[in-house]
């Protein structure tokens, strides 16, 4: 399997083995290619965190991060509801699992999400009063408006971010 973020079919498509053309994906869209073929991504569905304890990490994300939480896509998870963008299911880690492949990080090392907020300040007050660890308190960036990191119950960090607004 190969990814291939530029979309990149060359000038006039590619053909399979039989001689059939294989469409080009629009500019920029991310594809993997099996089996001869480009296959583009129709976007990201789901995002799973493995919790060691199912129960704490609902109430963390319930009463810390004020996410509402509801019923996971297996009666043994919990789904996070958040705006915008793919859900986050909660689901216990199962002893020997696969958790990673290769040389790649594994745990909560490997995940950092990313969420954008109106009120980055407010965020973080609210996160210190309730108890969250700010990893990196916000901090302007450079034309990109201003971010910080917080870790949830089982390390994962959130990096949360606040768009940049050009002064009049």
């Amino acid at each position: 399997m190969r990814f291939d973020g530029a979309g990149g079919a060359p000038a006039g498509g590619r053909r399979t083995a039989g001689g059939a053309r294989i469409a080009r994906p629009k500019h920029g869209a991310a594809c993997w290619k099996a089996g001869g073929r480009l296959m583009p991504f129709l976007g990201v569905d789901l995002i799973v965190l493995r919790v060691r304890d199912l129960a704490r990490a609902e109430a963390f994300y319930r009463d810390k991060f004020g996410v509402r939480v509801g019923p996971g896509v297996s009666p043994a998870s919990r789904t996070l509801f958040l705006a915008g963008g793919p859900h986050v299911d909660l689901a216990e880690r199962v002893p020997g699992e696969p958790s990673g492949g290769g040389d790649a990080p594994t745990g909560a090392a490997a995940v950092e999400l990313r969420m954008v907020v109106d009120d980055l300040r407010a965020t973080h007050e609210a996160f210190v009063a309730s108890g969250v660890e700010i990893v990196h308190p916000p901090t302007a960036l450079p034309g990109r408006g201003r971010e910080m990191v917080a870790a949830d119950a089982d390390g994962f960090l959130w990096r949360f971010t606040e768009p940049h607004r050009p002064r009049a």
